[in-house]
């Protein structure tokens, strides 16, 4: 990749080293009335980075003030939490999706301790890496790991496959003050690097083995962490100060920096791989800001001064962590409609009324429509509600077979379609009614029989 800069002019002047920024953020809080907050699962003292298997949806949060990681199942309503003791102040935590091994940097003491297999009841391996390790980034399809080490302003970089003898670790100069937030796009391999305390972005392709080409950006004032879209390539940013999400695509040769405006001290930034919906947690005023997929922006509430978010895709979840509550808060993510209601219709008479309720998963909530078959109608008098999905009418269509399709769709792709027959069956034919003949009576006491014949 060539070299090259992108500026923009800079808004406020950057203050702080990322870990006494880290600190001080957690005292910064607007009490502005937001709505409640989804329920919460707790963890441990001061939660300070989160990261989810997928494989196995668990979920994985470092807190930073009693060295430990918790672990729960983020499938589970009311999960049990597990708690293990890490290294000093962890900070970042990353999974590798396919051996599910975890890696937490543990920033007081230089460390990365590794859970092989994701198997938290052993004892780690630790590694010791650069000064003040902060956060950590793993290359899901070459399994290498990347650690953002601030205070000696490099990435270590190290195969977390390899699970015995001395592990090779590689250093990685960056620009700028020192590295703290980090992401690498699992497609590209190109791995991104955000120095907080001067605004520097450093970008490297983290694939090759030789001492690898850096790209600056300098995008807004206090860049905090970074998440990457591997579908599109988009590099999203948040901006601590500026109140922004920083964008940009991290796979041209010359990319161009925009921003997205976000809540109160944006921090935590996550990507949902389904949809490419972007979210970003608003330390100062406990919100999430939803932004950049099929649905509409939006702004939801969460616990108190939110920082780091991640998402499950499987499950359709996301989770973010409140540093201030020690506990994590888990939401929906926009997802495709499913119909799963009965397609098999009962039979109805002419003339007869029909209801049958179509029922349908999905977030946003789906709308309903029904379209005729190809080169045929609606049977007449069918209809239904758009909203609830209730199939009612009169059904004054003539006798037969009707074949069309329910359709459900909210914002996210593809819509679901049912198939559906209706069989309208004819009045039954009433018999005609006949009058029967009367029989002829007599007069009580007259002769019966024929007269007598009289000759003269």
């Amino acid at each position: 990749m060539s070299h090259y800069r992108l500026s923009l002019t800079s808004r406020a002047a950057a203050i702080g080293a990322t870990a006494a920024i880290a600190a001080a953020l957690l005292l910064v809080t607007d009490n502005s009335a937001q709505a409640a907050p989804p329920a919460s699962v707790t963890v441990g003292s001061a939660p300070a980075s989160i990261a989810v298997d997928p494989g196995t949806h668990t979920v994985y949060v470092v807190n930073r003030a009693d060295g430990t990681i918790s672990s729960f199942d983020g499938d589970q309503a009311s999960p049990k939490v597990t708690t293990t003791a890490v290294g000093a102040e962890p900070i970042g935590v990353a999974v590798d999706t396919s051996t599910h091994s975890v890696f937490v940097a543990n920033s007081f003491d230089n460390s990365v301790s590794v859970f092989d297999g994701g198997d938290l009841s052993a004892a780690p391996r630790v590694l010791h890496v650069g000064k003040s390790p902060q956060f950590i980034a793993v290359d899901q399809s070459t399994h290498f790991v990347f650690v953002a080490c601030e205070v000696d302003a490099k990435v270590v970089k190290f195969d977390g496959t390899a699970t015995t003898g001395a592990v090779k670790l590689t250093n990685i100069a960056t620009l700028g003050n020192g590295p703290s937030g980090i992401a690498v796009d699992s497609s590209t391999h190109e791995v991104i690097a955000v120095s907080t305390s001067d605004s520097i972005v450093s970008q490297f392709d983290g694939n090759t083995s030789l001492t690898p080409e850096i790209a600056e950006h300098i995008a807004g004032d206090h860049p905090v962490r970074v998440a990457i879209n591997e579908k599109t390539h988009i590099a999203y940013i948040t901006d601590n100060l500026d109140k922004t999400v920083a964008q940009y695509d991290s796979s041209a040769s010359v990319a161009k920096v925009t921003f997205t405006n976000a809540g109160k001290n944006p921090v935590g930034v996550a990507v949902d791989p389904n949809t490419g919906t972007v979210y970003s947690s608003n330390l100062g005023d406990n919100t999430i800001n939803q932004f950049g997929g099929p649905t509409p922006p939006q702004t939801f509430g969460t616990g108190d001064s939110p920082t780091g978010i991640a998402i499950d895709p499987t499950i359709h979840t996301g989770f973010v962590i409140n540093s201030v509550d020690g506990t994590v808060t888990s939401f929906s993510t926009p997802t495709a409609p499913t119909i799963t209601s009965s397609a098999t219709l009962p039979s109805v008479m002419q003339g007869s009324s029909i209801s049958h309720q179509v029922q349908a998963t999905g977030t946003p909530a789906a709308t309903f429509s029904l379209v005729p078959a190809t080169g045929t109608q609606l049977p007449q008098g069918l209809q239904i509600n758009s909203i609830t999905g209730l199939i009612t009418g009169m059904i004054t269509a003539a006798p037969g077979t009707y074949a069309f399709d329910v359709v459900a769709r909210n914002q996210v792709d593809p819509a679901a379609t049912q198939q559906m027959m209706l069989t309208v069956t004819p009045v039954p034919t009433t018999p005609p009614t006949t009058t029967p003949t009367a029989t002829p009576t007599q007069n009580p006491g007259a002769p019966t029989g024929h007269l007598p014949t009289v000759s003269g």
